[in-house]
Parts: C-alpha cells; structure tokens; sequence
C-alpha cells in the first residue's frame, strides 16, 4: 500500500513538476506603424496591437506590458519606426520595461486591403527570432490579430488558446468600422480623454458585439465600486482593501457620516433615534464618523492605502423625554471618541481574483457625565484587523467581494432597569461583509445584494442585515440608487426582525475626476446600551473623492 501511494505521489510530482517549472514571458508590444493616405485609418495600427495583446494574454504562460507604461516608454525612446530593429534601442527598452521580448511591425494601404507586417525581438540579444506577413481586408481583422498571435506563440514555444485558433481557423469578415472606433478609443485612451473613449468603444461594441478586447477598454474605464455604504464603520476604512489590487489610479478621499437628529439639526424626532425602556426612561444613541485618506497604485496589480479615521460614539439617558430632546442638557451623558491610523494593502495575483489585508492604531477617550457613560473601557489604545478577497469577471460586469474584521475594543455592559453600568465588559463584535454586484445595459444599470453580519462571540448575539438595491447611470455624471434593508437579531434564544431602507445620488465632476456621493438611510440595529433590541436609526453619509490627482494610471 505504502509503495503503490509512493508511486502515486511521483507520478502527480512529475505532472506537475513542469508547470511550476515553467516561466511566463514577459512581452511588450510597440503599435504598428501604418502606411495610409486614408484619415480614417490613421490610428488603427494601435487598434490591431491591442487585439494582439488581447490573444496573447490568453496564454497561461504570457505576460503582456501594460500598454501606458510601454506607449510612455516607447515615445520616448522612438523605438520601432524602422522596419529592422536596432539591438541596442531593444536592449535599453528591455531593460526599461522588463520584457522578454519585444513585437512591432507594420501595415501598407494597398487599396482594398492592407499588407500587415510583424517582428519579434528578443531583448537579450536584440535579435529578430520571429517574424511573419499577411495581406487582409481591415474587416478580417480578427483573424490578422489571431493569426500574427498564434504565429508569435509558437515561436516562442508557449501554448496558443482554443479561442485565438479558433479565430485563425474560422475566418469571419466583421464591419471595418468596428476596428476603426475600437482604434480611435485605444488614442482616446492613450490622451486621457475619457469621454472620447468610452463614445467610440460604444461605437465598437454595438458593431462587434463579441469582441474581446472592447469588453477589456471597458473595463478599463468603468471601476465598479457602486456606493451602497450607508454606515462609516468606527475602526475600519469603508472599502475592502481587496479592491486595492485592482485600482487603476491613484484616490483621495474624505467620508463623512451621521445621525441628524438630536446631535446634528436639532430636537429628537418621535421614535427615531431614541429608545424607550419602562416607563419614563429614555436612551438616545448617536454615531459621528469620518475617514480621509489616500490609496495609490504600485506596480501592475498591487495598491496601497493609509486612513485617518475618527468615530464618536454619544449616548444620553433621561427620565423625561423634554430633557432627552435637550440636546445642552450634559448631566447624563456618555460616549466614546477613537482617533487613529489605518494601512491596508491588495495584491491581485491573478485576474480574476484580488486579495487585501490591513490593520489599524487607535486612541480612545471617553466622555462620563454619568449617569451612563462610559460605555467603552478605559482609555489608552486599541487595534483593528481586516482582510478581504474579490472576485471579478473579464469584464467586470460580476464583482464579488468579502471582508473580516476583528477588533481589540470592548464595551461596558449597561444595565437598561437602572440606567447604570453593570461593571461588566463584552468585546466588539466579529464582522463579515459580503458584496454581489452585477453590472447591466453597458455599465449603466448595477444590481447589488450586500449582507452584513456582527457576531459577540462573548455574549452569543447575532446581528445580520440583507440589502438588495440598484443603481442607474442616467448620464456619465449623475446616478440614482435605492434599496431595502432586512435585520435580524438573535439574541438569548430569541429573535427579531427589522426592516429599513437608503436612497442617494453621486455626481460626477468629470473634469476634476470628482465624485460626490450622499445616502441617506433609515434602518433597525441592535442597541449599543440595550442588549436584545434593535434601535431605530436614521442618518446621512457623504463621500468626496478625486481620481488621478498624481497618478493617472497604473505603472
């Protein structure tokens, strides 16, 4: 038995022993150079590059350049305008990008069709080691790209995807005027000019519906991260660091989020925001958060964050709701301030799939005016912990992603029949978040479904919340959403139910690559003070941030 599992555990060694082996190559690509007296084809030698890139990263054993770190490069080194490579212009550009090899070429106007030329260099040496021609319609454009890609593959001996020899093998004549706008957004693109992008890609897309490398420039444009926040958390930053992975430029941000009432506008509202317990006592429980940070790219698929946040917890307790409505009245006050550093990280190591992890400082104070507070035990300091993982499709149209997060914080328990403290601690509650976005009608229209769940592994109290809600792009620069909130709280072998809902808006400052979001929520959580009983809240969210302020994208 022992010999036979032997034999097993080679023979899956010697499987598998060649794909750890092997090592991807690294290849970048300059755009072809195109010989036309037509104005209409003056860009589409960057169009037919980016539809190579498209079937050469299909390849497990590939890695393609980012094409703003080699446009930049390469302009500045004018490599690739000859037709014959000059080895030491290769080798200083190999060393500039990183890459194995390098591909460039070149397409003649014939009248009718076109003569597409291509070259691959390899960087060590500056020698051409592949090369190869074809003459075509611009409407077989598909199956050039294809063609020049499962040529350069196998020259290099790296695996050709079932799809590009598909391509290759079935050659299908699409409308020409698909690569003309796909080509036209790539130069958009190239010039930082979004709008321009994103109407020639639509243009594309409603031509050759199918295409790989539109639903890729897409993407690219379109960051799915739709604004569904309706709580500042007190210890953590607002957004998964898994997202962190996948960011494109760099962001500035600053959140802000509240109970209007009483601390806020004015006067308690009847049954929002306060709670009561027996007759003539009555709690109210208010929350101020804000976060401002920074979060950049570094690198291909890795992203940094640093947050400063600040929470304030504040309770009141009254015999009389007249006094609890006094918002001046300080004799029976309570709560708690944190203020500190939060540093998150996300790595994506594979396309589909984004991992984040991060921690936080934090210095409390507390506020006791008794006879209720101080809620929060001690002063001095406390920690946080978070690590999440996202999921997404080629085209980000599917976005899933999850977060845990733990805490060093622990709460006095109060005692609701005396109004006092029971001189007992619990610890902050587990917390797990999950997301499913869907994205429709070209990115205009998501769908979300986001669960939420806080768990007291001391004191055995569940807390969950579902919120399915939408969100609809009227134009690039204005959004609606709307949703509906379900909790439940499993507290000492019973249960209860609440229900609540958001609404809000974001506007998009498109020049200043601004956007301005406000929610405005009402729903049912459990009590801070009162265990077993969900409270009523009511309160407002708004989030500022600027897109590329220093980083444009990524490196």
């Amino acid at each position: 038995m022992k010999g036979r599992m032997c034999i097993f555990l080679l023979l899956v060694c010697s499987a598998l022993l060649p794909l750890a082996a092997q090592e991807k190559a690294r290849v970048a690509l300059d755009d072809i150079v195109v010989q036309s007296a037509q104005p209409q084809f003056k860009f589409i030698g960057k169009g037919i590059t980016e539809l190579i890139g498209v079937e050469l990263v299909k390849s497990q054993t590939v890695t393609l350049v980012d094409r703003e770190k080699r446009v930049k490069l390469l302009s500045e080194i004018e490599f690739g305008a000859s037709e014959a490579a000059d080895s030491a212009k290769a080798a200083q550009l190999g060393k500039l990008l990183q890459a194995d090899y390098l591909g460039f070429g070149d397409a003649i106007d014939m009248g009718g069709k076109f003569i597409f030329s291509f070259k691959l260099v390899k960087v060590e040496t500056g020698d051409v080691v592949w090369a190869d021609k074809v003459s075509e319609s611009l409407g077989n454009y598909d199956y050039v790209a294809s063609f020049f890609a499962s040529s350069l593959l196998k020259a290099i001996k790296a695996p050709v995807a079932a799809t590009t020899v598909a391509k290759v093998e079935q050659k299908v004549e699409k409308n020409e005027q698909a690569l003309v706008s796909f080509s036209k957004a790539v130069e958009a693109v190239d010039k930082k000019d979004t709008a321009t992008a994103k109407t020639e890609l639509q243009n594309a897309q409603k031509l050759d519906p199918k295409s790989d490398a539109v639903a890729a420039y897409l993407a690219k444009l379109v960051t799915n991260t739709t604004k569904f926040k309706v709580l500042l958390d007190r210890l953590y930053p607002s957004v998964n660091p898994a997202f962190l992975g996948i960011m494109r430029t760099d962001m500035t941000f600053l959140s802000f989020s509240a109970c209007p009432v009483p601390l806020i506008f004015g006067p308690a509202v009847e049954n929002v925001n306060y709670t009561t317990i027996g007759t003539g006592k009555y709690i109210n429980e208010s929350f101020i958060g804000m976060q401002d940070g920074y979060a950049l790219p570094i690198g291909p698929n890795m992203g940094l964050r640093i947050s400063i946040i600040y929470g304030n917890s504040d309770f009141r307790g009254e015999t009389t709701i007249s006094d609890l409505k006094n918002t001046n009245k300080n004799d029976s006050r309570g709560g708690r301030g944190d203020i500190g550093v939060a540093l998150d990280f996300g790595w994506s190591p594979i396309q589909p799939i984004s991992l984040g992890i991060g921690g936080g400082v934090f210095l409390r104070g507390t506020q006791d005016t008794s006879p209720i507070g101080p809620f929060y035990k001690g002063d001095g300091a406390t920690w946080s912990m978070n690590a999440g993982l996202l999921y997404r499709n080629a085209d980000e149209s599917l976005v899933f992603d999850t977060r845990f997060g733990v805490d060093g914080e622990s709460v006095d328990v109060f005692d609701a029949a005396t109004l006092k403290l029971t001189g007992t601690t619990t610890p902050d509650p587990l917390l797990l978040e999950n997301t499913l976005t869907l994205a429709f009608n070209e990115k205009h229209t998501f769908l979300i479904l986001k669960q939420i769940d806080s768990f007291d592994y001391k004191t055995l109290v569940y807390y969950g919340t579902l919120m399915p809600a939408a969100e609809q792009f009227f134009f690039d620069w204005l959004s609606a959403r709307a949703g509906l909130e379900g909790s439940l709280l499993a507290s000492g072998g019973s249960t209860t139910f609440g229900l609540g809902g958001m609404c809000g808006a974001t506007i998009r400052i498109l020049d200043w690559g601004m956007d301005i979001d406000f929610n405005l929520t009402y729903r049912q959580r459990p009590s801070y003070l009162i265990p077993g009983r969900l409270y009523n809240d009511f309160m407002f969210l708004v989030n500022l941030s600027w897109n590329g302020m220093f980083v444009k994208s990524r490196g």
